[in-house]
């Protein structure tokens, strides 16, 4: 099937204007992979992919970013399509700043970050070269995550009711509704990372933003290394 041919099926399915805009593609097949990764986004194990912002605006003569929203029908490497996807988050971080969750959505490996990470230096490194562009701790990504909307085969995709996604400006009405909500019912704000305390979404967004790179966790996570070490020496 090919993609117009799956799109105007979805549309007609769900009771979407065909004229809604879309963009067709497959994962990048070096190496073989690209199948490989289609089919992790149908069985529900990925949902986030990552591109380099130099290369995505090189190749875009627009420099039109993938945005929240946004549609695409998922081709295998002969040009087949699969299934239909959404965006509902996406972001540009520095490489050294992409944050673990975002490493899990790529489903890729053990979904740890660091594995992420070698796999994806394999991967932009000599396509950035292309381009005379380096790859190193600052360069921006542009990372995505999705829903399965569609599947060629199997209809209406595994689409979720609830999605796990970072704060961002771009849910600054919900983060104030919800804080609002909270002190009404007179809540202790568990689990909310000191929104109580912030009643500016912005502030709020940066302070979660910031808690997510890597080099803050590891620091944390040696200050409280350090203390349980002094306290152990007490007791000698």
């Amino acid at each position: 099937m090919m993609a117009e041919e799956l799109w105007r099926k979805f549309c007609h399915e769900m009771k979407i204007d065909e004229a809604t805009p879309y963009e067709a593609w497959a994962f990048s097949n070096e190496n073989g992979i690209g199948d490989n990764l289609l089919d992790l986004v149908l069985r529900g194990r990925k949902f986030g992919t990552a591109s380099a912002y130099d290369e995505y605006v090189e190749e875009n003569a627009l420099n039109e970013l993938p945005e929240i929203g946004d549609y695409s029908v998922l081709l295998r490497s002969n040009g087949e399509a699969v299934c239909v996807i959404r965006n509902y988050d996406v972001y540009i971080r520095p490489f050294e700043s992409v944050p673990p969750f975002h490493a899990y959505a790529e489903g890729e490996g053990d979904g740890s970050l660091q594995t992420w990470k070698d796999i994806h230096t394999k991967f932009f490194v000599p396509r950035l070269q292309l381009i005379d562009k380096p790859l190193n701790e600052k360069s921006l990504i542009v990372c995505e995550k999705f829903t399965l909307e569609y599947t060629v085969h199997s209809g209406v995709g595994k689409r979720n009711e609830i999605f796990f996604v970072e704060p961002s400006m771009a849910y600054a009405e919900e983060i104030t509704a919800y804080r609002e909500e909270m002190l009404a019912a007179d809540s202790s704000f568990d689990g909310c990372f000191s929104m109580k305390r912030m009643p500016d979404p912005k502030e709020y967004v940066e302070y979660c933003t910031e808690w997510t790179n890597p080099s803050r966790l590891f620091g944390l996570m040696s200050i409280l290394w350090t203390k349980k070490v002094e306290r152990l020496s007490s007791f000698f």
